[in-house]
């Protein structure tokens, strides 16, 4: 039996962990050292025995590419987060500014609130619909 321990670093792996049959190993390496520094001693044993994985020419054509098609998507999501982290800055220095010229605005539409009333009046004489009641224009206007 060749020594499957070696051949790879990654692929499709037997008893990653102990509850999981099947199943994607990143670092069989890693995976054997963190076995050996973390796990119980009593377990570690068992675990690096059943821990192989599986020779590449031994996998069904269709799982491989199944297996390629999962890890691409796996680095798109790394990537795409990374991205997402590299831009959160930028984010969070736009919802700043945004909340900064929406209380420039309130402080205009304050200001302006007679002026957009004597505006407003002359709408609705011209026939523009509100029925506002000062709180909602679902309500009757006496509802407040």
């Amino acid at each position: 039996m060749p020594d499957i321990h070696a051949e790879v670093a990654n692929g499709i792996a037997h008893c990653v962990h102990h509850d999981v049959h099947f199943e994607y190993c990143y670092n069989l390496e890693e995976r054997r050292r963190y076995i050996d520094r973390d796990k119980p001693e009593s377990e570690r044993a068992v675990r690096q025995a059943n821990l192989w994985l599986f020779p590449l020419e031994t996998i069904p054509p269709d799982l491989q590419k199944a297996n390629a098609d999962s890890r691409k998507a796996y680095a798109d999501l790394h990537k795409t987060r990374a991205d997402s982290r590299k831009a959160y800055p930028e984010l969070q220095k736009a919802w700043a500014d945004s909340q900064l010229a929406n209380a420039d605005w309130q402080k205009a539409a304050a200001e302006w609130q007679p002026a957009l009333i004597v505006i407003h009046d002359r709408l609705v004489a011209q026939g523009y619909v509100c029925t506002w009641n000062g709180r909602s224009i679902l309500e009757p206007k006496g509802a407040i």
